[in-house]
């Protein structure tokens, strides 16, 4: 369970996701929408545990932007309706998350359930198969509720398995390429892994699943994820381009959170989106984990592992 939620609240949310769509979907269908051929959307790209929970909560509270907030991820079957209740709502303040979950209704979602639903979009590997009228229909939402002038911020991991299905079905999106010190990245995926371990029950397998996965479920869990780190990390190069997609580095975000946002902003002018900047609550600084070769036994291990 995530930190900080009501056991009673997080119990109601799953009741009502798991009413079948059809029965909520008509009351956003009743309301007229717009259409466009632009959609300023930015997308986070980048493995587990690489700090995209935290870059996506600069993204959303240090613009004037559209986010999918926990409340609208549980609104998922009516889209345009959640994204309006957005817009009302004051984002949070705290930086906090536990492993990537953002608690309160207005906390950031990576949103599995509405881009599952919408666009096909999961945390395996694989073609997106999705109904061309409901791609169709979120669209219509999103040109609705997004300006230039305020874009959507989104951080869904499954996002770097469909790059180009992205650029494909909205043009004029921008993409942010996330990258974290190999060690320090891969040594978290590692400590995720036992945690969960020790606390599931038949637990195999975290987060993204790249095409294979299957086949490595038995192995231990060092080549387990350096194989998975790898996977993702040729996944989303293969499908990135300098033409609409900004590389960052995590370590440098956490010195320099406003002069991310700053190069962000002006990245995203290029390509004709207007990121406002509110930085009056990014802190100048923020705490990074860096973990070196040298740290102990497991740090060496992946140290000589990635040499290899």
């Amino acid at each position: 369970m995530r930190n900080g939620t009501s056991p009673i609240l997080l119990s109601l949310a799953r009741i009502f996701q798991s009413i079948p769509p059809i029965f909520l979907t008509w009351i956003d269908f009743c309301i007229p929408k717009k259409k466009s051929n632009s959609f300023p959307i930015i997308f986070v790209i980048a493995p587990p545990r690489s700090g995209s929970t935290l870059t996506y909560q600069l993204l959303n509270r240090g613009t004037r932007s559209l986010y999918l907030s926990n409340f609208w991820n549980l609104l998922y079957a009516i889209p345009y309706i959640g994204g309006r209740y957005v817009k009302l709502i004051s984002k949070n303040k705290r930086f906090k998350s536990d492993r990537g979950l953002v608690s309160g209704l207005s906390g950031e979602a990576e949103g599995m359930k509405f881009w599952s639903y919408w666009m096909g979009q999961d945390l395996i590997e694989k073609k997106n198969i999705v109904p061309k009228k409901r791609v169709k229909y979120i669209k219509s939402v999103f040109s609705t509720l997004l300006k230039k002038d305020k874009p959507m911020i989104s951080g869904y991991l499954g996002h770097a398995f469909s790059v180009n299905f992205l650029r494909e079905n909205f043009p004029g999106c921008i993409f942010i390429y996330l990258k974290r010190d190999e060690i320090s990245n891969i040594y978290s995926m590692i400590q995720t892994y036992k945690y969960f371990e020790e606390n599931r029950k038949d637990f195999n397998w975290v987060s993204l699943k790249s095409i294979g996965w299957e086949e490595k479920i038995e192995e231990n869990v060092i080549d387990k994820v350096l194989w998975q780190y790898e996977s993702i990390k040729q996944k989303i190069e293969s499908e990135i381009s300098d033409k609409d997609t900004l590389t960052v580095n995590y370590e440098e975000i956490c010195r320099q959170p406003r002069l991310f946002l700053e190069n962000v902003s002006n990245f995203a002018k290029e390509k004709g989106i207007k990121l406002s900047l509110v930085t009056d609550n990014i802190p100048s600084n923020l705490k990074v984990s860096i973990t070196n070769s040298d740290k102990d036994e497991l740090s060496r291990e992946i140290s000589i592992l990635l040499k290899k």
